[in-house]
């Protein structure tokens, strides 16, 4: 898939078994149990079909959209306000948000991105137009998990079913809020080495990748460069993310992100 098994909306009775939509335990889960709830985790488990219906092949099969939902949400209401004639809008909800037309005659709309670590600080700040008109930020730490003695983010790597680890932060920007969120869980997932490859199987998109590291690094595409400007009183090193070369120029993937 374009994301590489870093995004598996099944994977909901894992993130039960972590607390992410709960409370945390006391210890971390064990491999046996983590095993077990794997049965009906994948997406082979699920059939989509042409009316719009979803069936589940396993009665272990469940689904939770998370934070996919809210991009859609705000790609939904952005388009709504468009075909009733607004020019001129900002929809945002929690790290999610997308833009149409320009803040003012003479101003495109900027949005902060956050730092990875501070809450009261900032990493630098966005310009969003042409075909960049939405923005996700995750933060591995904005619902972190408290498990025995080891602080763990609350994003799920679907293909080991533990949490994430080693990316403190991404952001990416593109045509819809739904294509960057898919991205950007991906990326935090994924890290840097996985990065080149997903940024590939999303040429519309830009990004910027920071791990969980100290000294920081800002870690940016060629394209988020361009209209990203970094705090003043940063000290942060900067690097230029690749992304892949691809076996066919031109071919672009389908991806499930209302853009028109």
């Amino acid at each position: 898939g374009l994301t590489a098994g870093t995004i598996d909306p099944t994977v909901y009775p894992l993130e039960k078994a972590w607390g992410l939509h709960g409370k945390a335990p006391e210890e971390e889960p064990s491999p046996e149990l983590l095993e077990a709830l794997r049965i009906g985790v994948g997406r082979d488990f699920v059939e989509l079909f042409d009316q719009g219906a979803v069936a589940f092949t396993s009665p272990n099969t469940q689904i939770h959209l998370g934070r996919f939902g809210t991009a859609y949400a705000v790609d939904l209401a952005a388009l709504d306000l468009r075909r009733r004639g607004y020019s001129s809008v900002h929809v945002q909800l929690d790290g999610f948000q997308r833009v149409l037309g320009m803040r003012s005659a003479a101003k495109a709309w900027v949005a902060p991105v956050s730092h990875p670590f501070l809450d009261t600080a900032f990493t630098g700040f966005l310009t969003l137009e042409g075909t960049h008109t939405s923005l996700t930020v995750l933060r591995l730490y904005d619902q972190p998990l408290n498990v025995g003695d080891h602080i763990y983010g609350g994003i799920l790597d679907p293909r080991n079913g533990r949490p994430a680890e080693g990316t403190a932060l991404v952001a990416v920007t593109g045509p819809s809020a739904t294509m960057a969120a898919a991205l950007a869980q991906a990326l935090l997932v994924a890290g840097l080495k996985g990065a080149p490859a997903l940024l590939s199987a999303f040429p519309k998109c830009e990004a910027l990748v920071i791990p969980d590291q100290q000294p920081e690094e800002l870690w940016m595409t060629s394209g988020w460069q361009e209209r990203f400007t970094v705090t003043a009183d940063s000290t942060n090193q900067q690097h230029t993310l690749e992304r892949a070369a691809t076996p066919a120029d031109g071919d672009e993937p389908a991806t499930p992100a209302p853009e028109s």
